[in-house]
């Protein structure tokens, strides 16, 4: 709505504009799954290290993950994980190997540290290597991963911010001359031309934040 005023002085616009920017709505779509894939990363960390600790005491690996659900379920009963992670164990209480419920966990997972780590544990059950040096380096991986994603984030938060910045300025100054010296814009908002010259703006602003936030997207 606030396009719509900014850039034609027409509100009713701002509906049609809903329309125009529907390919902007899959970018924030996008930008919201790849936080939650962060979060499930996380918590998929976390969990293969309470796993670890469990069999460094001398656990089985089924027992370890029976011992790791009750607290994936105290802490995050609600999660994603927490779901998938019980799921594996009905499967393994139904007599199904422990390396079939992870292959089915990793299929339907996005995450390529899950699948990875499905795909090392089928081995080593198969050629007997060590489960507990196996889960220790998914751990360091994963660690390894997200600290250098918070490294990359932090050392380009302050461009973000000058990004955001610049971003909010076009949409102030227009705001401002509209109330300082309505006259001045008069013929962009009542001549055809002047609407389209507008809306070549808006495009132009559209593009420019479609491409700062694709750039800021650096990928690990």
């Amino acid at each position: 709505m606030i396009f719509a005023w900014v850039f034609y002085h027409r509100f009713w616009l701002g509906f049609v504009a809903i329309l125009a920017i529907l390919p902007y709505h899959r970018f924030v779509r996008q930008i919201c799954r790849k936080r939650r894939e962060r979060q499930f990363r996380q918590e998929f960390r976390d969990a293969l290290q309470q796993l670890q600790s469990y069999m460094q005491a001398g656990r089985s690996i089924e027992n370890a993950m029976e011992q790791t659900d009750v607290r994936l379920q105290a802490e995050k009963g609600h999660g994603v994980l927490a779901a998938e992670w019980h799921g594996m164990l009905m499967q393994i209480r139904h007599n199904r190997s422990v390396e079939r419920a992870w292959e089915d966990f990793a299929g339907r997972c996005p995450i390529q540290e899950v699948r990875q780590f499905a795909e090392v544990l089928s081995v080593a059950k198969r050629s007997g290597g060590s489960m507990v040096q196996i889960i220790q380096t998914a751990v360091y991986e994963i660690t390894l991963l997200m600290q250098t994603e918070e490294e990359i984030k932090t050392v380009i938060a302050s461009k973000k911010l000058q990004m955001y910045v610049l971003e909010t300025i076009p949409i102030l100054l227009m705001v401002y001359l509209n109330v300082a010296s309505p006259d001045m814009l008069a013929e962009m908002y009542e001549t055809f031309f002047g609407n389209v010259i507008m809306t070549g703006c808006l495009v132009v602003y559209l593009t420019a934040v479609w491409l700062g936030r694709r750039i800021s997207d650096i990928q690990v």
